[in-house]
């Protein structure tokens, strides 16, 4: 044990003798009895063997649903109109490939009330009906928040179908909507994604970039019969809750 060297701060240095008995051997690349440093060769990863001719991987083929609407929230005037209208859609985005995710504030008139997204998946000839849960927690004393959701798994991979949804609210026997100006709410299913930003829901104090609209669709306007059973919220009406934000 006492020709046992331990190296702790310095590099090792074998002496040319050493490789005497090494056939094939480049002596000139090895270090030599003066401790000159040796370079070692930098060998490529490994991994498995790729193809001069490979191209970069394209965009998903796969059908995909996008709005053909500005996120709502993210106007300026967005409160005003929730305010005159009453109820505003908030945001819609695809919460996975064959569901639409929506989220609707409405004005805190009464503790009951009710929203549900009269939607189509063939241009109004028939319609149903998505209904709205309250969210937890959402009350700000001027209003309140909904969800609801819209299955399109019987349309979904069919590249130019579109989905087209108002928003009703009723309370205190009134019913009030919003179908985007006479021009509803619609996703249209694409063989690509679209160039655009991302549909995810966007708050009431954030912006939109500008998206493309869809051809102007005959709205939905609801006649005086369509009430839906109410879904109560843990909210109360004030005296004046918009003099609050003036």
């Amino acid at each position: 044990m006492a020709d046992v060297k331990t190296f702790l701060d310095e590099i090792p240095k074998v002496p040319r003798s050493a490789f005497q008995d090494l056939k094939d051997a480049e002596l000139s690349d090895l270090d030599s009895d003066s401790g000159s440093e040796r370079t070692f060769p930098v060998l490529p990863p490994v991994g498995p063997p790729t193809s001069a001719n490979a191209t970069p991987s394209q965009p998903s083929k796969v059908p995909t649903f996008s709005p053909l609407f500005n996120q709502p929230s993210g106007s300026s005037d967005f409160f005003n109109r929730l305010r005159d209208q009453k109820v505003s859609l908030e945001s819609a985005y695809m919460s996975d490939l064959s569901t639409i995710k929506g989220i609707v504030r409405v004005v805190n008139l009464d503790f009951h009330k009710s929203v549900f997204a009269r939607y189509t998946l063939d241009d109004w000839a028939t319609t149903s009906d998505a209904t709205g849960a309250y969210m937890s927690g959402s009350c700000d004393g001027f209003s309140d928040k909904f969800t609801f959701t819209i299955d399109v798994s019987s349309i979904k991979g069919q590249a130019g179908k579109k989905v087209h949804f108002s928003i009703c609210f009723s309370c205190s026997n009134n019913q009030y909507w919003d179908n985007n100006s006479n021009k509803n709410y619609t996703f249209q299913c694409f063989g690509t994604p679209p160039v655009r930003s991302s549909s995810a829901p966007v708050t009431a104090s954030s912006r939109t970039t500008t998206a493309s609209r869809s051809p102007v669709m005959p709205a939905y306007r609801p006649s005086a019969q369509h009430y839906q059973p109410s879904a109560s919220s843990p909210s109360t009406m004030c005296d004046d809750p918009w003099g609050r934000f003036m």
